[in-house]
């Protein structure tokens, strides 16, 4: 998002060893637990990024998670243990190949009270964690929200030369980068349903804040974006059995108001990112889509255990 701008390579992209990635999970709310999880994964969004200096280093437990987490309280008597390892910034290529300074602020990869030595593991080998967790009977993942995608554009419309080309040629180029995004939500969702097939996962779409903005470089591209990307992850969450969270029309008309786009964050960028009452949106958006039913679930978990990779 717009943090993209302000990335700095921060680690290398080698993975730590197993008691390198296991000492993370004892040093943090995300130790070993017979408990019911939730699991959120994705960028700035999922994490709940407000901005640059009143975003605290946490553990994830804001925005749309934390009132989800409510949510599911409420209706089970008891909240989940919530595992948030987005990261501001996150594409679905540093997912799996390592983030920028994004990582910072999320508590289940750096303490700033407590720096860890060596290089930061990925999103994607926390993930591999919690489900071998999961699949050892050590925790029970119930609920899983996943967002992520829209970083992958905006690194796309920062390459040099992009707003030099016409449109039809950044639209080409959108359309080629939404074949490697769907591959990596592809990858992280089989994974999910091949450990825990019974997890109701649910994959968030994007709004398109830069409406409100005509004159902004962005603002012609943005809508014949989203959208595809929107399409592009709905297809995805389906074929492996989760739920597409659609948030593309509540947000529409209502940028001013849901989202922080006529402020300017830190660096200089317009602010994509919600308000309170945008997060309160999105929490509802994912709350009223109902959960796939147990039958397609247990089908596609069963195929996906044949077809898993990382």
């Amino acid at each position: 998002m717009s943090e993209n701008h302000q990335r700095t390579r921060l680690h290398t992209n080698g993975a730590w060893g197993s008691r390198a990635v296991w000492a993370v999970f004892l040093a943090g709310p995300v130790g070993i637990a017979a408990a019911d999880t939730y699991l959120a994964l994705g960028d700035s969004l999922a994490f709940g990024y407000s901005t640059f200096f009143d975003t605290p280093q946490n553990f994830g437990d804001n925005g749309y998670v934390s009132r989800f987490a409510d949510h599911l309280a409420g209706v089970r008597g008891t909240r989940p243990e919530v595992v948030n390892f987005a990261v501001p910034g996150e594409s679905v290529e540093e997912f799996f190949a390592g983030s920028g300074f994004g990582y910072l602020y999320n508590r289940n990869y750096f303490d700033l009270a407590a720096p860890l030595d060596g290089p930061l593991t990925t999103q994607a080998e926390l993930l591999a964690g919690v489900l071998a967790e999961h699949e050892s009977g050590a925790r029970t993942i119930t609920n899983v929200t996943v967002q992520i995608g829209v970083n992958d554009l905006f690194q796309l419309a920062d390459t040099p030369g992009f707003f030099d080309q016409s449109l039809g040629s950044q639209l080409a180029a959108v359309n080629a980068a939404l074949v490697d995004i769907v591959g990596g939500v592809d990858a992280m969702l089989s994974d999910i349903r091949a450990s825990a097939p019974g997890a109701d996962v649910r994959v968030v779409g994007y709004y398109n804040p830069f409406a409100i903005l005509p004159s902004d470089p962005l603002s012609p591209l943005a809508d014949l974006a989203t959208s595809p990307l929107n399409d592009s992850l709905r297809a995805t969450a389906l074929a492996n059995g989760a739920s597409f969270v659609d948030v593309f029309d509540l947000f529409a008309g209502r940028e001013s108001e849901l989202t922080r786009i006529l402020t300017i964050d830190a660096l200089g960028d317009a602010n994509i990112h919600p308000t309170e009452a945008g997060y309160d949106v999105l929490a509802d958006a994912i709350i009223a889509v109902p959960a796939p039913s147990a039958m397609v679930i247990f089908g596609l978990g069963v195929a996906c255990s044949t077809r898993r990779r990382r």
